[in-house]
């Protein structure tokens, strides 16, 4: 049986890092991050991991809930949405897009791993 991969959508490279090393550990499969919504766009339309970690505010022209609305238009796939910025305009966008998790930066490991597990396993 495959370990599910889990694309990272991240424009901050250390903390892109981070997650990458925490996830392999956890034994998710993990392909090198992107860093622009553009970028998960055309990476999920070609290789469907079996969930996202966007993050909201990203380099790039469209932000992570942008990228995720497009996303949804032709996939399934879960989002969990990662954000420093706690602000409700943005959740109440993003909770527009994705019923899934939010988690709020720094990321706490338990937080995360059970977010992506209760994601998987809808």
């Amino acid at each position: 049986m495959k370990n599910p991969s889990i694309l990272i959508v991240e424009d901050d490279g250390l903390i892109a890092l981070s997650l990458m090393q925490l996830l392999q550990k956890s034994g998710f499969d993990v392909p090198d991050p992107v860093v622009s919504g553009e970028e998960a766009i055309d990476y999920v339309r070609t290789s469907l991991p079996d969930l996202v970690l966007m993050d909201i505010r990203l380099a790039g022209k469209i932000d992570g809930i942008e990228a995720s609305r497009e996303i949804r238009k032709y996939s399934g796939i879960p989002i969990i949405f990662l954000t420093a910025f706690y602000e409700m305009n943005l959740l109440t966008r993003a909770g527009e897009v994705s019923k899934s998790d939010f988690i709020v930066k720094p990321v706490i490991e338990k937080d995360l791993l059970s977010a992506i597990r209760k994601a998987l396993d809808k």
